[in-house]
Order: structure tokens, then sequence, then C-alpha cells
């Protein structure tokens, strides 16, 4: 399953031992990241993240920033993920609650 910021502030479906991709825009090159705030536990487990560039070699250029998670047990958590400037302060946040 694929979620977006389109999704924020909602509640999906996955089922169990299925996959959800959390991909967000992200731009690295100018200190502004996302940072995982809560998310694992019973319910999901982080498989791993992965950054792409839209425009590889690009300098200044953004790309999106996937997690991907899995469902390993019945229940719902929430994906909370904050978006931070170079100086630390968060700027956005995006939430989402994933229900197994």
């Amino acid at each position: 399953m694929q979620i977006t910021e389109a999704q924020n502030g909602q509640t999906v479906r996955l089922a169990l031992n299925d996959t959800a991709d959390v991909t967000l825009a992200e731009n690295p090159s100018t200190g502004y990241t996302w940072a995982l705030q809560a998310s694992v536990g019973p319910t999901l487990e982080m498989i791993g993240t992965n950054y792409v560039p839209d425009s590889p070699g690009t300098v200044g250029g953004g790309g999106k920033r996937t997690w991907t998670f899995k469902a390993v047990q019945p229940g719902t958590k929430a994906v909370l993920l904050t978006n931070n400037a170079p100086s630390g302060l968060p700027m956005k946040d995006f939430s989402v609650n994933i229900q197994v």
C-alpha cells in the first residue's frame, strides 16, 4: 500500500503481513528532513527507509523519502513524522493511523 501526504491525518487499513510505504517529499540538501517520531510497536515493524532524489546530481534538488512498515499484529498504530528545519525546529507534521 502506498501512503502519501494526501492521507495526512487519516486512518488506513492494512492486512496482516502486508507492507505500507509512507512516501513524503524531502530536501535534505537544504537541511529540511523528516524524522520518525513514533510508529513501531506490537502492530507495525519498520522494515527500512530510503531516499530517492528527483534529479540525481542536482545540488539543492529535492526528492522522496519512503519508510516501509510491515503489519505484524492486529491493532491500530499511529505513524508520526516531523519535517525539521536545519535549526532543528519542527516545520511540518505528518500522521497516519494504520489499522491492521
